[in-house]
């Protein structure tokens, strides 16, 4: 079943076609990998999906609902949940810090709750806590979780801000390039923390350049060229697909 239906999208900035008539979809239970070269439209198709940009063609639905139109917040509280390229961190505040506000913003109580200090509020402050403790462990951060997280390495920085995504309890994430700048050791790491986060019944889609990552993550991938889709399938399919391989040479070319 589709937890995730994106249908003939398109966007537009100056005339000219970031995203153009954009179809995929997104099986509930997998890995989908998107990829394709530098200014192919895959943070664009992020920022459709999640409600940052607004598409000026097609239509975006998410658990059969059309979200197309949907806020930013809207979209999140439905429990679709995206990071970023640019780690997404509370820097002056600790590893834990980071994580108890994380949750805590997604907790919708009343401005007179907080005031009066009502149970329901101190319940909620107890499961911030108890979800933080949950993430620190779960992401191997255990170690870290009094630190600040401008001062963290750079792979336990990637591995804070999915942290903070998962504060909002997701049933789809969107992972924006995860592995990007890690060494090896790091990258195989974070590799089976995604699929970790997958076999908890989260639905993963990756844009990430990595491609050895990347192709041994994916149960599908969709690959992208100047705004289109142009394959679909397989790791092992894409690999050999012809019209992916001249796109990324084409791309290299032009560079």
């Amino acid at each position: 079943m589709a937890i995730l239906e994106i249908k003939g999208i398109s966007k537009f900035f100056g005339g000219l076609a970031a995203v153009s008539d954009l179809d995929f979809h997104v099986s509930e239970g997998e890995i989908l990998g998107l990829i394709g070269h530098n200014g192919a439209g895959k943070t664009t198709v992020f920022n459709l999906i999640t409600g940052v940009y607004k598409p000026q063609r097609g239509q975006v639905f998410f658990r059969g609902h059309e979200i197309t139109q949907a806020s930013t917040h809207a979209i999140a509280r439905q429990g679709l949940v995206r990071t970023f390229q640019t780690t997404n961190l509370f820097k002056e505040m600790t590893v834990w810090e980071n994580l108890i506000v994380a949750h805590h913003l997604h907790i919708r109580r009343g401005f007179f709750g907080r005031i009066l200090n009502l149970p329901s509020v101190k319940r909620d402050l107890n499961g911030s806590r108890k979800r933080a403790e949950e993430i620190i462990s779960f992401l191997r951060l255990s170690g870290l979780k009094g630190e600040l997280a401008k001062n963290l390495p750079h792979g336990h920085q990637r591995a804070l801000g999915i942290g903070i995504a998962l504060s909002a309890d997701p049933k789809l994430l969107l992972l924006d390039e995860p592995v990007t700048g890690m060494n090896p050791e790091e990258t195989q790491e974070m590799m089976e923390r995604i699929r970790e986060i997958r076999d908890r019944g989260i639905t993963v889609v990756i844009i990430e350049h990595d491609m050895k990552a990347i192709m041994g993550l994916s149960d599908r991938i969709v690959a992208m060229g100047f705004g289109r889709k142009i394959a679909e399938g397989r790791p092992e399919e894409i690999q050999h697909n012809q019209a992916v391989i001249e796109s990324y040479l084409g791309a290299e070319e032009e560079g």
